[in-house]
């Protein structure tokens, strides 16, 4: 008798077949898609103050879409803010208003299951944009011509890390809270007596959010 029918029949007498459908449907849900809005605080490197910046609190928003697969996902993650600059020129009393946005690729791995929710740690990278409202202030130089100050976009790269809990709250909804830190560098300014000193500097971002996601399975 051939033995890959005798092992057949036994694999079918002991219900070791039929077991094969579930497991490649837990294959199939190994892999997702999940997408949704988010929304918290953000905190400003106290630094910036020496520079004017208002680094009060600030509201975020934004959004993130992460595609995963076992315990590791990556995807974009995207948010906006706004503070306000002051500009220590005499005459001018009004602040331009400045606004942040920023793009980043995500990469995360959860590394942990506790009480039905799952611990994920990620990284970030991606371009940091500043933005003046308005772009430009009008200064009068007592007595002579006026002098216009240009306030121009600044883009540049930022880096950073994350920790999240999420729990799955059923019909295909997550809930996530965020903590987030990242780090980015201005070209800045000091004065030093007369002599105007420039230089780069590396600030931080401190982020707070909770994001509500639907997740499909694959």
């Amino acid at each position: 008798m051939n033995v890959r029918v005798v092992l057949a029949g036994l694999a079918l007498v002991c219900g070791i077949a039929p077991a094969a459908a579930p497991a490649r449907a837990v294959a199939q849900t190994n892999t997702w898609v999940a997408a949704g809005p988010a929304a918290g605080g953000l905190g400003l490197d106290e630094d910036l103050a020496d520079y004017r910046w208002d680094t009060r609190p600030s509201a975020q928003w934004g959004g993130r879409v992460l595609a995963g697969r076992g315990p590791f996902a990556v995807g974009l993650c995207a948010w906006r803010a706004g503070t306000s600059q002051g500009t220590g020129l005499p005459g001018v009393e009004a602040e331009p208003q400045v606004a942040l946005s920023a793009l980043s690729a995500v990469g995360m791995v959860r590394v942990a299951t506790p009480l039905g929710c799952e611990v994920w740690f990620g990284g970030q990278a991606g371009r940091l944009r500043a933005s003046w409202e308005p772009g430009e202030l009008v200064v009068a130089t007592g007595g002579g011509a006026p002098v216009t100050v240009d306030f121009d976009d600044v883009d540049e790269w930022c880096l950073g890390f994350s920790a999240e809990v999420q729990r799955r709250l059923g019909r295909g909804l997550v809930v996530a809270v965020q903590a987030e830190r990242s780090t980015f560098a201005l070209e800045t300014a000091h004065r030093r007596g007369d002599v105007i000193e420039r230089d780069r500097d590396r600030f931080s971002l401190w982020s707070a959010r909770v994001q509500l996601a639907w997740w499909w399975p694959l």
